[in-house]
């Protein structure tokens, strides 16, 4: 479970979006069912179709558009970024008026990630648990690019 209440981590959605397994609870969280539905969906989209020899690099899942989870907590935007082995999601943290970044893929690599996004001239490092501070919430994170270095 996530540090924002009862919902499924992202990392754990993505592993369920891959293996197309059940969850039981999905069956009774509308919010976690989407997120996998999504999550789902994406990834049939960027299957190969017959005769395709690459898949693409990157891509991105649109802003979601259901209501906060939390009062304290707004989610922005989601990346799936190479083939979904990385997770890039931006909350805003309403109490604070901030956005923040956290970088879901394996824990060696995490240590070597950079984090570009465009029309933002600073690389963001993330913390041992994938958290990084971005920049006041009047960002307009949405129409934003990433590339990771």
């Amino acid at each position: 479970m996530n540090t924002y209440g009862t919902h499924i981590s992202e990392a754990e959605l993505v592993q369920l979006a891959r293996d197309g397994g059940p969850h039981s609870h999905c069956d009774n969280c509308a919010f976690c069912r989407e997120q996998l539905e999504q999550l789902r969906s994406m990834l049939q989209a960027s299957a190969p179709s017959p005769g395709a020899n690459t898949m693409p690099k990157d891509f991105r899942l649109a802003a979601q558009s259901t209501p906060p989870v939390s009062e304290k907590i707004r989610w922005r935007q989601t990346w799936y970024l190479e083939d979904g082995v990385v997770v890039l999601r931006v909350v805003e943290d309403c109490r604070e008026n901030q956005l923040i970044g956290y970088l879901l893929c394996a824990e060696d690599r995490l240590a070597a990630m950079r984090v570009r996004f465009s029309g933002i001239d600073t690389s963001f490092v993330p913390d041992a648990e994938g958290r990084f501070v971005i920049g006041p919430s009047s960002i307009a994170i949405e129409p934003m690019s990433v590339q990771l270095v």
